[in-house]
């Protein structure tokens, strides 16, 4: 039996997620960590099946941090709705006695003296329970961020919110052959093209006008000056977006860093700011849609 694992966030510098076990990779613990850093993809290991290998993403979304589990099967609730594409199966070779695989980010693969012993760290991975076995291992991809449900007062997501990816599972006699190529998880997510009735229409934020008071300072017989107090600036006034509607505080998606919430626009400039999980990037408009 295949136990779920839990909900891992993971971040990788290298834009990839690893899934494998520890004992079949010790050799390595003393070689370069070029072994891997130059093409996980291309490596022996991977061939084999001693190491499964994902590319997450690509260009600036390798920093982002994604949610990802393994398991037997997906939830028919909260999980399955959600799935919009599927990787290749993986080989994937499990010889432990220990009955534990490592799930964390490329990185943490053994080199340079470092990997012989794997400790959980917060957003670096962490050993779960597999037991011993050949495995074939398919990414699911979830397209889960337009459910207003999963996310919190602050935009993050709750714990109830699915995974990014799932990694299935299943047991098998003979090793799949891994794919030449791998397309990073990220691009599985089909973009959708703007319709009618979600064509964006750009609302600029309206600021109020304060009027600096130009006329001389009177003196007063004591010595003192007096002006005229400066009027306060009213505050700025956000009106609600319609529908579709593209403006501060809009939901949108993109197709790089996935949903994010719109703090910055200005009528006649290309870019935008927006936040997407707790981080404020600036964006091309026209790569947005509102969600």
């Amino acid at each position: 039996m295949i136990p779920p694992s839990p909900t891992l966030e993971i971040q990788s510098d290298m834009g990839s997620l690893v899934l494998y076990d520890p004992s079949g990779v010790q050799d390595r613990v003393k070689s370069s960590s070029t072994w891997f850093r130059d093409d996980p993809l291309a490596t022996a290991e991977r061939q084999d099946g001693r190491i499964a290998v994902w590319p997450m993403s690509a260009g600036k979304a390798t920093n982002r941090t994604y949610r990802v589990r393994c398991g037997a099967s997906l939830n028919p609730d909260t999980e399955e709705p959600y799935v919009v594409g599927r990787a290749d199966p993986a080989p994937l070779l499990v010889q432990s006695e220990e009955r534990e695989v490592f799930l964390g980010p490329v990185e943490r693969l053994p080199g340079d003296g470092a990997g012989k012993r794997l400790s959980a760290i917060p957003e670096q991975g962490q050993l779960i329970e597999l037991p011993p076995g050949s495995y074939s291992v398919t990414a699911c991809v979830l397209d889960w961020e337009r459910e207003e449900r999963f996310f919190d007062d602050d935009n993050e997501p709750t714990a109830e919110a699915p995974p990014d990816f799932v990694l299935l599972l299943e047991e098998v006699t003979e090793l799949p052959q891994p794919s030449p190529e791998v397309e990073p998880l990220l691009h599985l997510i089909p973009r959708k093209a703007p319709t009618a009735s979600t064509k964006v229409r750009y609302t600029a934020r309206p600021r109020s006008v304060t009027v600096i008071d130009e006329k001389p300072k009177r003196r007063r017989k004591g010595g003192g000056t007096t002006r005229k107090s400066t009027p306060k600036k009213a505050p700025i006034q956000v009106r609600a977006l319609r529908p579709g509607e593209m403006g501060v505080g809009a939901r949108v998606r993109h197709p790089t860093y996935g949903v994010g919430t719109v703090t910055f626009l200005r009528e006649g400039f290309p870019k935008a700011k927006v936040t997407f999980q707790g981080r404020e990037q600036k964006v091309d408009k026209d790569d947005l849609n509102v969600v």
